[in-house]
């Protein structure tokens, strides 16, 4: 596993990125652990669980589009739809007073 600081990761992102390519990169700050950068492309078996599970949390709490998300699952939109409502996440954003002007402008 590669080592690589935290300032050492904000001048150069992509080499540490690169190094992920080939094994996992533990990044530090002042010697203490804070992250681990994985590549999507290295998880083998796992990788289809990761990126699903990735891509609906970046859907839910970082407000990533639902058609970016399904892309980044690796699945079609109706099947990531599918999954979030098994793991109960809404499909619907928005304060209800925002949703309810959205359905009353639809209906008429």
């Amino acid at each position: 596993m590669k080592t690589v600081g935290i300032r050492d990761l904000k001048d150069n992102p992509s080499r540490a990125v690169r190094a992920a390519r080939e094994h996992a990169v533990l990044i530090t700050s002042r010697d203490d652990p804070e992250a681990l950068l994985l590549s999507l492309r290295n998880l083998g078996e796992h990788e289809a669980d990761a990126r699903i599970t990735i891509a609906a949390t970046l859907y839910d709490e970082a407000g990533m589009s639902l058609g970016r998300a399904a892309r980044l699952a690796g699945t079609d939109v109706a099947a990531f739809i599918e999954y979030l409502a098994s793991r109960g996440i809404p499909i619907f954003r928005g304060a209800r007073d925002e949703l309810e002007r959205d359905l009353r402008a639809l209906g008429g």
